[in-house]
């Protein structure tokens, strides 16, 4: 399959980049060329920032990928960007994202209806990411935040697809408890009764 992934050079990205390249896929990375990274002779990469929208334009005019793995957009408007890009250009757009937004619980779980947290607490990174938060859990639970758009939340609900097929395959995740609700309310009324 020919993947390109957004980022790549750092965490989840590069952790992915060797996984797909191991597994055989043909694999392309977006970044700014700014960190260095151990990554497979066999990927290729493109340099641009994402937020210079006409360099993307540029970059991806004759492009054409399997699936795209974004690991690495801030803003909404740069999501759309590669929704507008890749129409019609790829079989499957997955968008990784964050969950730096909720206001601080005592109880877990919390549900979509948890304040959110936009205060001064929250820095660049937090403030302009589409938010949701997935745990590792069978079946695996997402917890959608109201303020997203309806594409927002389209994206999200195609994240967490992604991550119970992770969680479900990959072969760090395979042995882990599966019943994490469980297990974090079980925590929760340990650190409650200290």
């Amino acid at each position: 399959m020919k993947v390109l992934v957004m980022g790549g050079t750092q965490f989840n990205g590069l952790a992915l980049v060797h996984e797909l390249v191991r597994t055989g896929h043909d694999v392309t990375i977006l970044n700014r060329g700014k960190t260095d990274a151990d990554l497979p002779r066999s990927v290729r990469r493109l340099l641009g920032d994402r937020t210079d929208h006409d360099r993307m334009r540029e970059v991806f005019r004759d492009e054409e990928f399997d699936c795209i793995q974004d690991m690495s957009a801030y803003h909404p408007e740069d999501v759309q960007l590669m929704i507008d890009l890749f129409r019609g250009k790829t079989g499957h757009y997955i968008f990784a994202s964050s969950t730096v937004m909720y206001a601080p619980s005592g109880v877990l779980p919390i549900t979509e209806d948890h304040p959110v947290d936009r205060g001064p607490r929250q820095n660049e990174y937090g403030l302009h990411k589409i938010y949701e938060l997935v745990i590792n859990n069978d079946p695996t639970y997402a917890y959608l935040v109201k303020t997203n758009s309806d594409m927002e939340q389209k994206l999200v609900m195609a994240h967490v697809f992604g991550h119970a097929d992770f969680f479900k395959h990959n072969v760090w995740f395979q042995p882990t408890d599966r019943h994490m609700l469980d297990r974090m309310a079980d925590d929760g009324s340990r650190v409650r009764a200290m």
